[in-house]
Order: C-alpha cells, then structure tokens, then sequence
C-alpha cells in the first residue's frame, strides 16, 4: 500500500506483474459531486459574507435601523473589492464560465447544467482559475489579510485606535472628576463658613 505518491490518493497493489501481463494502467478523474459540493460550499460562504457586509453597511432608510458601519469607507471598500475579484477573470477564466452569476442582490448561484458542461471540457480550468498563481482564493486571501492580519491589518489598527480613545476619555473622566470633586468641596466649604 503506497499512500505518499500521490497526494490524496491511496495506492493498493495486492499482486505481482508478471511478464506477458498486460500493461497496469492508472485513471485519475475528477470527482464531479464532490467538486460541485465544494464550489457550492464556496458560493454559500461568498453569499453569507456579503448578506453580513450588507446588514453593516445599510444605510437605514425606508424604516430599517441603520448598520454599525453605515457610510463606514473601510468596510465599503472590502465590499467593492470582493465584488470586483468574483467578476475579473483569473487563469484566463470567469465565474459566468463555469454556470456562476450573480443575482440581483449579488447573491452567488450555481446552474448545475452549465457547471457539469465545463467540467466535462476542461477540469483543469477551475483549479487554474482558484488555485493558480493570480488565482481568486490568492487574490481574496491577499485582500482579506489587509483586514485581518494581527499585525498591520485594517481591524489591527481600529482597535488600537479606538482603545487609544477609550484610554483618553477614561483619562478625561478622571480629570473631570477630580475637577468636579475640588469644586464641590470648595463650595461646599464656602456654603459651610457663609452658614
């Protein structure tokens, strides 16, 4: 049994090749369900992400509360830019090649019919166009890692701003405090010898 050769892949032997055999021949396809279920996977996460971007991002009119991040450019900018990747061809293919469209919301949606018909022509094309050099999960990680990082990212550097805030105010509260304290009790000692 070979399990290292190829990556995923089990190889079992259970009987030696003699001489005269006929020639051991290896077929490697594509698993279609398993594909499908993974850019299915892939276009429920895309989906979810953008309905949460949504939610933060509403302006609130028409009556609907108003999200934490409305008018917010970081996030907006987040928005466009996973957007604009979805639609710019990588490795010389589309999304719309493979059956993916985006509704009218810009929800992602799969046509079985079309995606199966790609496959069937060119498999390679979908792993070229996520996983390639200039591949979409490249690209999105390189963006997302602009909000994520724990070192210079976007969310990094919010947080540290605000808690910088946080810390001033809490200074200011305390001198207000101090300077209410000193007051009152003057007065309170003014009120006291006026008595």
């Amino acid at each position: 049994t070979f399990s290292n050769l190829i990556q995923g892949v089990t190889l079992e032997f259970n009987q030696a090749h003699k001489a005269g055999d006929a020639a051991l021949k290896i077929n490697v396809g594509t698993d279609d369900t398993a594909t499908k279920e993974k850019m299915q996977a892939f276009l429920d996460a895309y989906n979810t992400l953008s309905s949460a971007l949504g939610e933060l991002t509403k302006s609130g009119s028409g009556g609907t509360d108003r999200g934490a991040f409305a008018g917010d450019s970081g996030i907006m900018s987040l928005e466009r830019q996973l957007n604009s990747m979805i639609r710019t061809p990588c490795g010389g293919k589309q999304l719309t090649d493979f059956g993916i469209t985006a509704d009218r919301d810009g929800k992602l949606k799969l046509d079985s019919d079309k995606f199966n018909t790609a496959m069937k022509e060119n498999p390679g094309s979908l792993t070229d166009m996520f996983n390639g050099n200039d591949g979409l999960i490249k690209g999105m990680d390189k963006v997302l890692d602009g909000y994520l990082s724990s070192t210079r990212g976007e969310l990094k550097m919010r947080q540290e701003t605000i808690d910088r805030k946080e810390s001033q105010l809490s200074d200011r509260e305390a001198q207000i405090e101090t300077r209410y304290d000193t007051s009152y009790n003057r007065y309170l000692k003014q009120f006291s010898h006026l008595q």
